[in-house]
């Protein structure tokens, strides 16, 4: 009995997966990344066997093709993760869209639209994304980008210009934040909905509602504390202590205290030299795009009645 050789198990392999391409117009994504994920391993999975001799002539080596394959098996493992985190997040969002000003929104509203303190680029994430804006008028803002020679140019200073702007632009922050929900999911992560207010009047807003991920026991301790302060309106004095109790939201200001490090990370893309249809995530100028991460060390409620959820 015949059996086929590595080399046309390769081709028969890559023409079957060939029939699931054609229909990743009809995919998002993420739906994309999962399926070139799957393509990328059973590449690497056959990979091994096509090391042997293709013929009396010579031998053909592809550990250089496996390691790159490999390589970009973690690259899109690593993209489906952050992925479907971001869905997670934008789900978080439209179920949290009662903010009286504006929806909730994973990237900052326009700055014009607070009033924001001067002389602390991160105040907010709004605040921050002001800040990178006026730095990149600054550097940035005269350069020509028409040409491909303008553009190669301009990528080539903004590249230094990302790297110093994302390091002066993280540091350590203090802010009173209004949670507006705290989600436990059954995965394991957990998230809080929350605006930034002005410490010294909560109804001035400094922010929309952003959702940030924090550790799960943070997210529960902070749930145990608003729904003791909500109890007395709503009727959840057994929901601290109720573990099926995955989700609460409410329009009653619960104030803490957030204490962290931001991080701003602006990135380069290349293909977007303006915001176009999606505005998310907002660009700081021409090709600039703004991101944040922030590093939740703690979050006291600002009412000293209330229990620390830290444990201090």
């Amino acid at each position: 009995m015949l059996h086929p050789s590595p080399k046309r198990l390769l081709v028969a392999k890559i023409a079957q997966n060939d029939q699931f391409m054609l229909s990743l117009g009809r995919f998002s994504r993420v739906s994309r990344w999962a399926v070139a994920l799957s393509i990328l391993l059973t590449l690497v999975w056959i990979s091994p066997t096509l090391g042997q001799p293709a013929d009396e002539d010579g031998v053909v080596d592809l550990q250089e093709q496996i390691r790159q394959l490999q390589a970009e098996v973690r690259t899109l493992t690593t993209q489906l993760r952050d992925a479907q985190r971001r869905i997670t997040v934008l789900e978080l969002q439209s179920g949290n869209s009662k903010d009286d000003a504006q929806p909730a929104n994973a990237a900052p509203a326009d700055p014009d639209a607070y009033t924001l303190p001067e002389g602390n680029p991160l105040a907010s994430p709004e605040a921050a994304l002001q800040a990178s804006r006026r730095m990149f008028d600054e550097a940035l803002g005269a350069l020509a980008i028409e040409s491909d020679r303008d553009r190669v140019a301009f990528f080539r200073q903004a590249k230094g210009w990302i790297s110093r702007t994302n390091r002066e632009l993280t540091n350590r922050i203090t802010w009173t934040c209004d949670i507006r929900s705290v989600e436990v999911l059954e995965s394991g992560a957990a998230y809080v909905s929350l605006r930034v207010v002005d410490p010294n009047d909560s109804a001035a807003a400094w922010s929309v509602v952003h959702v940030i991920e924090v550790p799960r026991r943070l997210a529960t301790a902070i749930r145990r504390v608003r729904d003791s302060n909500m109890s007395n309106d709503t009727g959840l004095d057994n929901a601290a202590n109720d573990p099926s109790v995955t989700s609460t939201t409410s329009d009653k200001p619960t104030l803490f205290r957030l204490n962290g490090i931001f991080h701003t990370m602006l990135t380069l893309d290349k293909d977007r030299p303006e915001e176009g249809l999606f505005t998310d995530p907002p660009l700081v100028g021409p090709f600039v795009n703004f991101e944040y991460t922030i590093d939740v060390k703690s979050m006291v409620p600002v009412d000293s009645t209330s229990s620390d959820p830290n444990g201090h």
